[in-house]
């Protein structure tokens, strides 16, 4: 006639998994924004800046006063045969000027091989602190099998203004 309720016990397992899970996602963001920090301390950049900020103001050093900040490769329009460079320059230095600034192309094919590599001259100096682009800088034929491909400074002539 009467009959007894029986609960259900509860089972901790949904409760453990759950546990365990907070855990290692804890566990997870703890290590990935260590690895940031760690990452963030070494940078290049940061460590490259003080030895660039005790040289003295007068030195001329192209290669750390001149970056390239964009650049992409096309093809001529004409016959798709030509390499066009568009080539966006900044010159860092407060107090230094640079012309004839030289510059390397390297092409690759997908094994890492190197098909090709050029060079050449800005058309134009770059005043302190001055920014640049330059646009369809016809760099030859376009090397069949290219892949990858990369611009560099090579040196340039300090002019002071």
């Amino acid at each position: 006639m009467f009959e007894t309720s029986q609960q259900e016990q509860s089972s901790q397992a949904p409760k453990i998994i759950l546990g365990a899970i907070a855990v290692v996602l804890v566990l997870f963001g703890v290590l990935y924004f260590g690895h940031l920090n760690q990452e963030q301390a070494a940078t290049p950049g940061a460590a490259a800046e003080a030895p660039a900020a005790a040289a003295p103001a007068g030195a001329a050093d192209p290669m750390r006063d001149l970056q390239i900040l964009r650049s992409g490769l096309n093809r001529d329009r004409q016959t798709q045969t030509m390499g066009m460079w568009d080539v966006q320059i900044a010159n860092r230095s407060r107090t230094i000027g640079y012309r004839d600034v030289q510059y390397t192309t390297n092409y690759y094919d997908a094994g890492g091989n190197v098909l090709a590599t050029r060079g050449g001259t800005f058309p134009e100096p770059l005043e302190p602190t001055d920014q640049k682009t330059f646009t369809q800088l016809n760099d030859g034929l376009y090397p069949t099998g290219t892949t990858r491909f990369t611009i560099e400074i090579k040196g340039a002539q300090a002019a002071t203004p």
